[in-house]
Order: C-alpha cells, then sequence, then structure tokens
C-alpha cells in the first residue's frame, strides 16, 4: 500500500479524529501533516495491509499526545510570538480549576472516581488501569468514559459555557449554585 492511497483514504477521517482532541485549527493540520510524514516514511514497515487502519490512528495517537508533551515541555514565556508579533499567553486556569476538577472527581462513585483518578490526575493509561483495577480494558475504558460524562455534566451544572462554532470555549460564569466551588471561589474557578 502506498503512502499516497493512505492518504486518500484517510486524511479526512484522521483530520476529523485529530480535530476532535485539539481545538486549534492550525495545530490540527500541523499534526496531520506530521501524522502523514511519519506515514510516507515508515510505510515500508506496514507488513499486514489489512492493518492499515489501526496503524494510521495508532500513528495519530501517538503524533497527538507528542504535540501535548511539547506543548507542556516549552518553557513558561511571558508572551509567545506568532508571526513575529508578541501576543500575551491565555490566563492559566491555575489552582481553582485544580481544585474544582478534583472536587468533581470525590463527587463520582467510587468505581468511577478510581478510574478517572488515575487517568486524568495520574497519568496512567486506561491499559493499566484495567489491570491496577481488576477489570477488562474495555471496562476500565468505559468507567473513565462514564466518569468523564458524569464530570461533564457537573461542569455544565456549575458554568455557564459559551463556545464558538468550533467548539473553542469562549466565555464562562459559574453559577451561584455551584457546590463544587469554594466559598471564597471567584469566576475564574
Amino acid at each position: 500500500m502506498s503512502s499516497e492511497s493512505i492518504w486518500r483514504d484517510f486524511s479526512a477521517d484522521v483530520h476529523t479524529y485529530i480535530a476532535r482532541r485539539v481545538k486549534n485549527v492550525d495545530d490540527t493540520d500541523d499534526i496531520l501533516q506530521d501524522v502523514f510524514m511519519k506515514i510516507h516514511t515508515n510505510v515500508d514497515q506496514l507488513d499486514d495491509a489489512s492493518r492499515v487502519a489501526p496503524w494510521v490512528y495508532r500513528i495519530a495517537r501517538n503524533t497527538i499526545v507528542d504535540f501535548y508533551r511539547r506543548r507542556a515541555a516549552r518553557p513558561n514565556a511571558d508572551t509567545d510570538a506568532v508571526d513575529g508579533v508578541a501576543v500575551e499567553p491565555e490566563p492559566e486556569a491555575g489552582p481553582n480549576l485544580d481544585a474544582w476538577m478534583r472536587g468533581a472527581i470525590r463527587e463520582l462513585p467510587e468505581k468511577y472516581r478510581d478510574a478517572v483518578t488515575l487517568t486524568e490526575l495520574e497519568g496512567i493509561t486506561q491499559v493499566e488501569v484495567a489491570k491496577r483495577l481488576g477489570l477488562s480494558v474495555s471496562g476500565a475504558k468505559s468507567r473513565v468514559q462514564r466518569g468523564r460524562a458524569m464530570i461533564k455534566e457537573m461542569l455544565l451544572a456549575c458554568c455557564h459555557l459559551e463556545f464558538d462554532r468550533r467548539g473553542n470555549l469562549l466565555d464562562y460564569h459559574r453559577r451561584d449554585d455551584c457546590r463544587l466551588c469554594s466559598p471564597g471561589c471567584d469566576d475564574t474557578c
């Protein structure tokens, strides 16, 4: 199978896959380009053409992980340059968001709390979660997904969120009856 045929068959779906995980359109396009550079470079290592889809998505997933690792490893600067123009960084959510997230996780039923704590706070893969909790991989994934959905419901009950047409967060306001925010919390939590 050639890299050109893989591009024809998978580029649109891989772009959608990346866009769901990376909200910035430019970053999505850059990651897509990196994915297909890796595919082009390594297509000769694909032994079984029937396994091309899992191979492509594994490369995409790993490239997204690399993107976030590079971003996290960047030294904190007061400004970033974009096309030669200094841009103020977005404010960090910081301790308020961290406290809110930990509070939300504590509110989950135990079986979901354990799975979400391991994946979201400790950075453990869902496969490792399955091993630690004595579950099947699909069972662990199900618990993590359900726990995340419960946290999303809590967030939507706690805060009013406004998104643009691409799904990027534009603005948010804490609702007065939020029980997960601390009493002295302002709108930044």
